[in-house]
């Protein structure tokens, strides 16, 4: 097997199937490296002088970009082969859980039996399935987050996987380095900080759940999210780690904890997976929930603002092309204005700048790297 850890819940790969994924993780790596920076060379060759000559000026926006570009044979080969890309990494997936389903769901009914971490799993089967969930394969996944709704590990472990060969392994071999990159940022401004209750929101499978108790081994760490197929396998997941986590089904527009009841409310990548409707509600349930001089903390996808129309444009491929519905608007929001009027004080609220990880120090915060990624903070 490749670098991702190769815990009990991973699907196992015959080797004409682990031949396949390497293939797909060859060729996603080959389009970063080589394929993709080609689209900056059309740009300033092609598609820019173009431009200039049928407008009288350079291109202003990413909506000008586009205007030409996606006319462009060179930007048409690598969207199509990105995407085709992407599709043929569920498949290589969904190839190795369809023989190894059973020992999966065997893994996941004995960690859930025994517990031998000692974590827990609440499900609420009335819970409403939000929108913004069920509307698209999100990432073209097949089911997205929700899948068939039965209780197998099979939409977990196609995540699990499938995120892996997906970023080509840049958050580590668990998975879980956004955490680490999130908690670096925080640290770097409260260095004493040390959270006993930690919220994990929009946990998905529970990479993102794990670090923090990893990172405060004292603290009381839940993870949510509203979808329980993926609830399931994040349990069985950090069981098979070792590492005792309360995983809870609920929605974090309007949970049912306590108010003032955490000292860190955190998430990785979940806003630009909500709604225009969903994040007020969101940051005011995350206000609601901490204690005073509590924290809340998201990362979240690189905004446009302050990127050239050229890298504007090319960010924007994954909203057009990978059912990222609400990510087109949410890099143009002003992140601190919707806390806000979700009833943040302005001083509470800030978007300092978090650095782009490296393919393998993710978990090492510099603050010298290049920017990139989204950072909201709240202090309560």
């Amino acid at each position: 097997m490749d670098g991702q850890l190769n815990h009990v819940m991973v699907p196992k790969a015959k080797q004409d199937e682990a031949a396949r994924q390497a293939f797909v993780g060859a060729l996603r790596k080959h389009m970063q490296g080589s394929l993709t920076p080609g689209n900056q060379a059309v740009y300033h060759e092609r598609i820019k002088p173009a431009f200039v000559e049928a407008h009288g000026r350079e291109p202003a926006n990413r909506q000008d970009v586009a205007s030409v570009m996606k006319a462009d044979p060179y930007y048409q080969f690598w969207s199509a082969l990105q995407r085709v890309s992407q599709q043929a990494i569920w498949d290589s997936v969904t190839d190795v859980i369809e023989h190894d389903g059973d020992r999966l769901n065997a893994e996941a009914d004995m960690l859930a039996t025994k517990k031998p971490a000692g974590g827990s799993l609440s499900l609420n089967p009335n819970l409403a399935m939000p929108s913004y969930v069920t509307a698209a394969d999100i990432h073209l996944m097949p089911g997205s987050y929700v899948g068939d709704g039965n209780a197998e590990m099979r939409q977990g472990s196609l995540y699990d996987r499938g995120l892996y060969l997906y970023i080509g392994g840049q958050c580590g071999p668990e998975n879980d380095g956004l955490s680490y990159m999130l908690n670096g940022a925080i640290k770097a401004r409260f260095p004493d900080f040390a959270p006993k209750r930690i919220l994990d929101v929009g946990c998905t499978i529970g990479n993102s759940t794990t670090p923090w108790k990893k990172l405060y081994p004292d603290a009381e760490v839940i993870g949510i999210d509203v979808s329980e197929t993926m609830l399931r396998y994040a349990h069985a997941r950090a069981e098979g780690l070792g590492v005792p986590v309360n995983f809870v089904q609920t929605n974090a527009e309007f949970t049912e904890f306590e108010a003032g009841s955490f000292d860190l409310v955190a998430s990785c990548l979940l806003l630009h997976e909500t709604s225009a409707s969903a994040l007020p509600r969101i940051l005011a349930e995350c206000r609601r929930l901490l204690r005073p001089g509590g924290l809340m903390a998201h990362l979240d996808v690189p905004q446009v603002l302050g990127l050239s129309p050229i890298q504007a444009f090319l960010t924007s491929w994954e909203e057009e092309n990978n059912n990222e519905n609400f990510a087109h608007l949410i890099r143009e929001m002003d992140l601190p204005a919707v806390a806000r009027e979700a009833g943040w004080p302005a001083e509470a609220i800030s978007q300092p700048n978090i650095p782009m990880a490296g393919a393998v120090d993710v978990r090492n915060y510099d603050a010298s790297r290049q920017l990139a990624w989204t950072f909201l903070l709240g202090t309560a």
